[in-house]
Parts: C-alpha cells; sequence; structure tokens
C-alpha cells in the first residue's frame, strides 16, 4: 500500500463520517458540527492523496538511460623507415649540461671517482680546489672533469 492510498483512504473514511453525520439529520437537510468537521478534515487528506507522487515502498529502479556512445577515432601510426639513421651524439645546450656530461664521462671511465671516501676521489676533489686558486682559466673548458680525472690518472700520488 502507498502513502498515497492511505492518504485518499483517510479523506475518504473522513468523508464517509461527513455523509453519516449528515444521513443521521434525515429530516431537515443540515449537516451537524461534526459533520463539518469531518469533511474540513477529509479535504487536506484527498488533497495530499491527489498530488503525492511517491511511494512508501521501493519500487522498480527507474529505468537507466544508455550512456552516449563515445567516438573513438584509431590512428595507426605512420610506417617506420626500414632504414634507421644513425643517432649523432647531440651537443649540450648550456655550459652547465657540458659540464654533467663530462663529470658523467669521468665516473664512467673512473668508477672510483664517483665512490666518496675513495683515494681517487679525494685526490680529485684536492685538485679541484687548488686549481680553483691557482688556473681559474682550466676550467672554461667545459670537459674539465675529464681533464681532470685524466690527469689524477696519470700522476702517482704522493708519499705521505
Amino acid at each position: 500500500m502507498t502513502i498515497r492510498s492511505t492518504l485518499l483512504i483517510i479523506g475518504m473514511i473522513l468523508w464517509l463520517a461527513a455523509a453519516g453525520c449528515w444521513w443521521r439529520a434525515r429530516g431537515n437537510w443540515r449537516l451537524s458540527r461534526e459533520g463539518w468537521l469531518f469533511l474540513i478534515l477529509g479535504i487536506p487528506f484527498f488533497v495530499a492523496g491527489w498530488f503525492f507522487t511517491s511511494s512508501s515502498y521501493p519500487g522498480e529502479p527507474p529505468p537507466s538511460t544508455p550512456a552516449p556512445a563515445v567516438a573513438v577515432v584509431v590512428t595507426t601510426p605512420p610506417p617506420r623507415p626500414i632504414a634507421t639513421p644513425v643517432p649523432t651524439k647531440a651537443e649540450p645546450a648550456t655550459y652547465a649540461e657540458a659540464v654533467n656530461a663530462a663529470q658523467h664521462a669521468a665516473v664512467a671511465r673512473y668508477p672510483a671517482l664517483g665512490k666518496r671516501g675513495t683515494a681517487f676521489n679525494a685526490r680529485f676533489v684536492e685538485a679541484y680546489h687548488q686549481l680553483r686558486i691557482d688556473d681559474p682559466r682550466f676550467f672554461v673548458d667545459p670537459e674539465w672533469p675529464l681533464h681532470l680525472a685524466d690527469e689524477i690518472a696519470r700522476t702517482p700520488p704522493a708519499p705521505r
């Protein structure tokens, strides 16, 4: 039973009670005070029942509308050429990039340079600080890390 039908039934019962009061006063065709009360109380129930649209019990879910179709565009990549060009070494754009590339090359050539605390690394850092003071023009060439590592590898360590 829905809420709508319940409201309409209550309104109907109140109006039937009003009709019963009218029927009891058969002779004078007048409605008693109780009859008017039942009649007036029944009106809101009829109006609420008439305009009430929900149900007290869950019904079937509303039909779902299908999602709009999504257009899928499939593009195929252009065919690759059979002969692949030989990759060329790209020149670094800035001085810092060139120095960074030279540092990586020096560590690749001398792995002990990339390990902190090794004798080779300590000699490299010491020579770097000394060259900063003695010959700052050494660092104009962006390949300085590779040149400095080569020079340290050629010279034997100083006895202590």
